[in-house]
This record gives C-alpha cells, structure tokens and sequence, in this order.
C-alpha cells in the first residue's frame, strides 16, 4: 500500500500555502496604506481643527484674536502636511508683537515634522509593496483574485488592530500618549511647560485624544470599504 502523497496533491497543498501568505502579505501592506493614508489626512483637516479647537475653547485659552488664532492654526497644518519648513507666527498677545512659538517648540516640531517625512514614505512604499506582490502572485506564480481576497480580509484585520489599541487607550491615554513619545522622540523637547510654552495650551492632550479618534475611524472606514470591493471583486471574478 502506498502511502505519499500524490504530487498533484502535494503541488496543490503547496499552492494554497502560497497563497494564504501572499494575502496576507497584501492585506498587511494595505492596512499601512490605510492607515499611514488617514494620518496624513486627518491631521491636515481643517474642519477637524476648528470643530475641536471650539470645543475646547482654544482660542481664549491661548488669548489671540481671530485673525492671529486661524493664522496659528493654518501654520500647524502646513506645517504637518509638508507645505512649508517655517514654523513660526507672529501674533499680538497683551498688546506686543511677539512670535507665537518659542525656539523650544520649533525645535521639537522639527522631530514631529521627520515622523510626517516617515508617515509619507510608508505610504508610498507600502502602496508600491502592494501592487508588487499583487502583480508577482498573479503573473509570477498564476495565482488569481489575490487582491480581492486581500481586500476581503483587510477591513477585518483593521478593525480588530483599531479596536485593541482603542481598548488600550481608552484604559488611560495619558500613560499611551507618554509611551508615543518615549519610544519616538530620542530628547525631552517634547515635555513642554504650559507656563513657558503656549504650544502645550493650544494641543492640550483633549485634542491628541480627539485627533487619535479622528485617525483610526478613518483607517476603519477605508478598510471596510476596501473589504466592501474586494467582495465584489470576489463575487464577480
């Protein structure tokens, strides 16, 4: 009696290892475009910042007029969204002209604007990673709807990444918020003084926690539509 394995079968075995790793593989890089995708939307939305800035009544708190506030609040997201290198406002606070950032901020801001660098690139080389493994599996190795089944399947991997980190946050953002910067900023810019630093009063951590929220709805609503087509894809293939 013969007991191996028939090479039809093994080959076929093989193939379907093959196959649930690419899809992996392309469900994980497009879970960096989401995700890397919604930063770089979200903390350039203009709407975002006048909504929460209201809320928390930013403007009173660091004592600017409309004019000098929305001219603040402009710089912060060019500067964030890569627009400009100059991180400095001049602004009228008590009756003197002064420049609302001090060289303590622009310097920390100068590491903050490096992650956005960063946050640039991964999207642009997790898109690249995603066609090119996409396009290796279907011509390379004959395998078909790897993007659909990984589309399929990647709402489903965000949703659960978003609700763990949410879970985790929402237990104590101080201590989360504190560890963000720990393990990205290599100085101690980043322990700003409200006293000393206006900075610190403007995006007080209320709006790091809002703008977080804001981050990973958005990485969950590209997902999940990206789920939606690929099980269309799926459907019609």
């Amino acid at each position: 009696m013969n007991d191996q394995v028939p090479p039809i079968r093994k080959t076929a075995k093989k193939n379907t290892r093959l196959r649930r790793v690419l899809v992996l593989l392309i469900a994980f890089t497009l879970n960096l475009v989401y995700l890397s995708g919604a930063i770089q939307y979200a903390t350039t939305e203009a709407s975002f910042f006048d909504k929460t800035f209201e809320k928390l009544d930013s403007r009173a708190k660091v004592g600017l007029n409309e004019v000098d506030f929305e001219a603040v609040k402009q710089k912060l997201i060019d500067y964030v969204g890569l627009k400009t290198e100059d991180f400095s406002v001049p602004v009228t606070i008590d009756g003197q002209q002064v420049d609302f950032f001090n060289d303590k901020e622009r310097a920390h801001m100068l590491d903050v604007r490096s992650l956005f660098v960063l946050n640039k690139n991964i999207f642009k080389i997790a898109l690249v990673l995603t066609l090119a493994i996409y396009l290796f599996g279907k011509y390379g190795l004959k395998q078909r709807l790897l993007l659909a089944e990984a589309l399929s399947i990647s709402g489903i991997l965000m949703v659960v990444f978003a609700c763990a980190l949410g879970l985790v946050a929402s237990q104590d953002f101080t201590a989360v918020f504190i560890r963000f910067h720990e393990m990205f900023f290599s100085n101690q810019l980043w322990l700003l003084d409200p006293s000393t630093d206006r900075m610190i009063v403007l995006l007080e951590e209320q709006f790091f926690s809002d703008m977080a929220l804001h981050i990973g709805l958005y990485a969950v609503l590209l997902a999940v539509f990206g789920t939606a087509v690929g099980i269309v894809c799926k459907k019609n293939g």
